[in-house]
């Protein structure tokens, strides 16, 4: 009997693991504090935390590159990356949203084309 109730708590206990939504913000930011965090320090934090920091870097870049947003041509990619970590942290309830939606809104906020 103590082995069936055993069992049971155990299995009542355990959720299903949820798929982590690599398109959000949610996933997407602290890879990306580490990343303005190593370039600020002019060093990556590791070998584990490289690749996602790469990423980071390569969207925001991306986006930049084929969003039309008219980014001053001296920006480094510690400014880019600085406007859309600190936009993303301003907009909490939005982390679920994806990462380079809100990358986009970011920079338009921040370089917008002369009209």
């Amino acid at each position: 009997m103590r082995h069936l109730v055993a069992i049971a708590l155990l299995l009542t206990s355990v959720r299903p693991v949820a798929a982590e939504d690599m398109d959000s913000a949610n996933f997407w930011l602290p890879r990306c504090q580490k990343l303005l965090n190593a370039l600020e320090d002019r060093a990556i934090t590791g070998p584990a935390n490289e690749f996602g920091q790469g990423v980071c870097l390569g969207m925001i870049i991306s986006v930049e590159a084929v969003s039309g947003v008219c980014a001053p041509l001296n920006a480094t990619k510690q400014q880019g990356t600085r406007v859309v970590v600190a936009y993303i942290q301003a907009r909490p309830a939005r982390m679920h949203e994806s990462f380079l939606k809100l990358a986009l809104e970011a920079m338009k906020a921040a370089w917008p084309c002369p009209k």
